[in-house]
């Protein structure tokens, strides 16, 4: 704060918005974000557990089933983009809340990108593809960090729940990696952390 005029009722329009501002488009697209990678993860496990079965050939067959997948994923993403980006546009305001909450999602998914290129290296040097099989346990990891986020934001336990959840999650997976079951085990845990959190987002976002 100044002693500046002008600068003071800025600064109290600030906090003003931070009090007042619609936080609906930025938890709905937080909330369909999680929703649509929780399903995600949850086919990518089923691909390849039909993969290991036969009864997804493997070579051609399956990459182009993981091609598909992934493509359809891009629309949906960018149509929530654009859906949030017309309702921005309309309300002609971005909710600092919701840019924080997002910009926690990004980083977590940059980061994720990040170690999975140092697993990916990992693997190859030590030739030995478990390596890999840590790069969802990294995801999950930073999580839990983007629900922290939204707990301190939001202040709804059930948000710091889910952000312990995380955390319990990775520790309950450590001991399944490089088992058969651990496949069922990420998919579960997507189920439970990302597509029930996320529709509950979705929905507290639509009933307010």
């Amino acid at each position: 704060m100044t002693s500046d005029p002008q600068s003071v009722r800025e600064d109290l329009a600030f906090l003003r918005g931070l009090v007042d501002e619609d936080w609906r488009p930025g938890a709905w697209a937080f909330g369909a974000i999680y929703v649509s990678l929780g399903v995600t993860l949850v086919v990518h496990v089923l691909i390849s557990w039909a993969g290991t079965a036969g009864y997804i050939p493997r070579g051609v067959p399956l990459l182009t089933t993981y091609g598909v997948l992934y493509a359809l994923v891009s629309i949906v993403l960018t149509w929530i983009s654009g859906r949030v980006r017309r309702e921005s546009q309309r309300t002609q305001a971005a909710s600092v809340k919701g840019r924080a909450g997002g910009a926690a999602l990004v980083s977590a998914f940059v980061g994720h990108l990040v170690m999975l290129a140092v697993l990916v290296i990992v693997a190859v040097r030590q030739q030995n593809p478990v390596f890999l099989e840590l790069a969802p346990l990294v995801l999950f990891t930073l999580q839990s960090g983007v629900w922290f986020v939204v707990h301190a934001m939001r202040r709804q336990r059930w948000q710091g729940v889910v952000g312990w959840g995380w955390l319990l999650a990775v520790l309950g997976l450590a001991p399944l990696v490089g088992t058969s079951v651990f496949g069922l085990g990420i998919a579960a845990t997507a189920a439970v952390l990302m597509i029930a959190p996320g529709a509950c987002m979705m929905r507290a976002a639509r009933k307010v």
